[in-house]
């Protein structure tokens, strides 16, 4: 599981490749048929047509290259995540009673799981890539909210997105600092 940084976008290995393969079955085929017909006579009509074709096969090779290229896409196979590590002024995590994240366009929350990892060491999941498909290439606003005694004491706000492979933070703050808490 990683934080990812603010205004970090993964880049993943990218490769790319032209390809014309039906131009090069096209031209096969037809070399095919010039060699099993090449003992016809020459004033026999098949003659012509095999010249034709001939012709025909190398403009369809020509005509092939490709100027767009197609891209593959090789991701990594880990879960992404974005965290807020949540610390007291003195630097002890923040334990919450409960945490959620909110859809803000849709005021729905947002359902992350992984509870009861994170209660001790203060690090708390916002979003991961189990949103990748919703997040492509759409940046979407969100709320992170903590809860002690039932009582909101973490509202941060983020701008969330994802690629091809996973998601990362647009904006919004991976770490808070609470106040102490009163003892009395």
């Amino acid at each position: 599981m990683h934080n990812e940084n603010r205004s970090k976008k993964i880049n993943p290995e990218r490769k790319k490749y032209h390809k014309c393969g039906r131009g090069y079955a096209v031209f096969t085929i037809i070399m095919h048929f010039l060699i099993k017909n090449a003992n016809v006579k020459r004033s026999h009509p098949m003659k012509k047509i095999s010249v034709i074709l001939l012709l025909l096969g190398l403009i369809v090779i020509a005509g092939c290259h490709n100027d767009k290229e197609e891209e593959i896409i090789v991701c990594t196979c880990d879960l992404r995540q974005i965290n807020i590590r949540a610390v007291y002024a003195d630097g002890t995590p923040v334990v919450l009673d409960k945490f959620e994240t909110i859809n803000l366009e849709t005021g729905q929350e947002m359902a992350l799981g992984l509870d009861a990892y994170y209660k001790d060491s203060g690090q708390y999941p916002v979003m991961d890539d189990n949103y990748k498909n919703v997040l492509k290439n759409k940046p979407l606003k969100i709320k992170f909210l903590g809860y002690k005694n039932e009582q909101v004491v973490i509202e941060e706000a983020f701008i969330v997105s994802a690629d091809e492979c996973h998601v990362y933070m647009v904006d919004g703050n991976d770490s808070v600092i609470l106040p102490l808490p009163d003892k009395h």
